[in-house]
């Protein structure tokens, strides 16, 4: 094979290889970097409320949740933000994405249920759910549902 030749296939491939780098390696291009959803469910009275997970370790967490292959945390905790989110119908408040976790076991003052916190939600943030902490103990992640970009 000629120099010239081995020069060529040599930059052929540092060039394919950063190609591969920029695509593995770019945020935009990994799934596991976009936003995910996933509903939980309370067991005590059947309700349901949708969370928006941004942080691709959460994502990740949540996935294996429904997979059966994290079965210590699996409640879900966070923060409650006042506002309804389009993906969360028909409550009136959602979780901060940038605040949700999974545990185990919590402490009784942020416990309470899905329609307990929407029918308190002006208490929010006081005596009832100090600090709009809120961890429901029967909460646990179902499912993944996927949202149009018109939901969102």
């Amino acid at each position: 094979m000629s120099e010239k030749r081995r020069s060529d296939c040599r930059k052929a491939l540092v060039i394919g290889l950063m190609a591969i780098s920029i695509l593995c390696l770019n945020p935009v291009a990994s799934a596991e970097n976009s936003d995910a959803y996933f509903v939980f469910g309370s067991q005590a009275n059947n309700e349901t409320f949708v969370i928006k997970l941004t942080d691709p370790v959460r994502i990740k967490e949540a996935r294996s949740i429904i997979r059966g292959m994290q079965a210590d945390r699996t409640h879900v905790s966070g923060r409650v933000v006042k506002e309804p989110a389009d993906y969360n119908r028909p409550w009136s408040f959602h979780l901060a994405p940038d605040s949700i976790s999974f545990f185990q076991n919590n402490n009784e003052t942020c416990n309470a249920g899905i329609r307990d916190v929407e029918d308190r939600l002006q208490e929010a943030g006081g005596n009832f759910l100090p600090g709009n902490k809120w961890c429901p103990w029967d909460s646990k992640v179902i499912k993944e549902m996927k949202i149009e970009a018109d939901e969102k």
